[in-house]
């Protein structure tokens, strides 16, 4: 059941999106594309360095209390990508 509701708030919070569309993203705010993706590369890091440390307490904190606190860092930092990201208009 955990590891069914994983899955599906992955897919549905959109993390992986915005992962592969880091460096595009980065680049539209205004970061240089060289920039933008040193810093894709430093949360990719920053995401495996997290991965890494829950997977070595996730039997001592339990599944519940991880999925729900990684749950409420993936929507915070999806808040703020939100509210900070405006795409220029463009006209194709």
């Amino acid at each position: 059941s955990v590891g069914v509701c994983i899955n599906v708030l992955q897919q549905v919070v959109g993390i992986n999106v915005v992962v592969y569309f880091c460096p595009r993203i980065f680049h539209q705010i205004g970061f240089d594309k060289q920039v933008a993706i040193m810093v894709t590369a430093g949360i990719s890091l920053v995401q495996l360095v997290c991965n890494g440390m829950l997977n070595s307490r996730i039997d001592a904190m339990g599944r519940r209390p991880a999925l729900f606190f990684g749950l409420s860092g993936m929507m915070a930092g999806l808040c703020v990508l939100a509210a900070s990201y405006t795409p220029a208009l463009q006209v194709y």
